[in-house]
C-alpha cells in the first residue's frame, strides 16, 4: 500500500505519519530507493512500511494529521520582512 506525500513533507515527516516513529525512517527510505535526505515532490507515490508506535501512527490518522517541515518558499517584496534575514533579534 503507498502514500502520496502532501507539500513540503520530507520522509521523516512521512516516517512519523506512517510508522509512529522516526524508528521507521530507514525502513522506508530503502523500500522507497530514496535517500533519508532526499526531496519529496507533493504527489510523489511512498510505499508505506510496518508501523511501530501504534498509538502515535493512530494520533495522527485520527486528527488528519501531516507533518510537513520541508523547505517552505518565504513570500517576499514590498513590506515583508522577514526574522534573521532581513533583520537580527538579539
Amino acid at each position: 500500500m503507498e502514500t502520496k506525500a502532501l507539500n513540503s513533507q520530507s520522509l521523516p515527516d512521512l516516517s512519523l505519519q506512517e510508522s509512529g516513529t522516526l524508528e521507521g525512517l530507514f525502513p522506508l527510505a530503502v523500500a522507497n530507493n530514496l535517500s533519508i535526505t532526499d526531496a519529496l515532490e507533493p504527489g510523489q507515490a511512498i510505499e508505506r512500511t510496518d508501523v511501530i508506535q501504534r498509538e502515535i501512527q493512530s494520533y495522527y490518522t485520527i486528527r488528519n494529521l501531516h507533518p510537513a517541515t520541508g523547505a517552505v518558499d518565504l513570500p517576499g517584496g514590498i513590506g515583508y520582512m522577514g526574522v534573521e534575514i532581513d533583520f537580527a533579534v538579539s
